[in-house]
């Protein structure tokens, strides 16, 4: 390696990033949303193609993201009847306790 390229790449060093995808950032936006209150327990969410249209992704993106919101039981799929948030406090398990954790999605007051 030439003494020019190594300084060079001395001089830029960066740490990797992990570049989070789509349908990770969709599920906390919505996580957060639930936890916040914008969406009481047993109340329907928007429809797959109205949370595509707002995030600007694709139906795929919006439905890898309500599967892991299933998984994390804060919503419920119902198909051909829409998809419904669950009462997080009871339903949900240890892995919410990170979303709680955070500032940006402490349930409202309201």
């Amino acid at each position: 390696m030439s003494q020019r390229k190594k300084s060079e790449e001395d001089q830029f060093s960066f740490s990797r990033v992990s570049p989070q995808k789509a349908s990770a950032q969709v599920a906390e936006s919505i996580s957060g949303a639930i936890i916040r209150g914008r969406f009481q327990a047993g109340e329907t969410l928007p429809t797959e193609r109205s949370l595509a249209s707002s995030f600007g992704v694709t139906r795929n993106t919006v439905r890898e993201a309500l599967r892991r919101l299933e998984q994390l039981r804060l919503v419920s799929v119902h198909h051909g009847s829409g998809v419904r948030a669950r009462d997080y406090l009871e339903s949900a398990g240890l892995e919410i306790v990170v979303a709680l954790l955070d500032p940006r999605s402490a349930p409202s007051s309201s």
